[in-house]
């Protein structure tokens, strides 16, 4: 390595991110397919470790992109499209009236802004309470808190 240019003129660092990157937006907006997505990363991982000599080889390649893409399609399809999945689920379940109150339970991840009697912030919804029992709503709810002054 000369200065900060590597002499062979190969980045593979910058191409596994453009590949994890691709991977991530395709599974968050799936519907399917994380399971296959980890057995093809572990496969293609397998191949790596195993394969030194064919690194260059259009399989040692292949593999490489193919592992950091179906990496990021299982991260971003456990960790964003399977819970909106599971939150979407929840509310369409939901009745349709509009006159009702929900009890919903979760974690406060923004302050409170506004001033009083109105003031809104986010949370981070783990559960919701739905036919007498708790159901899982992975969700983001903005809180919208209107009243008068005491």
């Amino acid at each position: 390595m000369k200065g900060a240019v590597a002499k062979s003129g190969r980045a593979p660092a910058a191409a596994a991110a453009v590949s994890l990157v691709a991977g991530t937006f395709l599974g968050a907006w799936s519907v399917s397919g994380g399971a296959v997505a980890v057995v093809l990363a572990a496969l293609c991982g397998f191949r790596l470790l195993l394969g030194r000599e064919a690194r260059n080889s259009f399989a040692g390649i292949l593999s490489f992109w193919v592992f950091f893409l179906a990496a990021g399609f299982a991260s971003g399809f456990y960790r964003v499209a399977a819970p909106a999945l599971a939150a979407s689920d929840a509310f369409s379940r939901l009745p349709p009236d509009r006159d009702r109150a929900d009890r919903i339970e979760g974690v406060i991840t923004d302050f409170w802004s506004g001033s009083p009697p109105r003031a809104h912030g986010r949370l981070r919804a783990e559960r919701l309470w739905w036919e007498g029992r708790w159901q899982p709503f992975p969700a983001d709810v903005f809180l919208f808190v209107s009243g008068e002054e005491p």
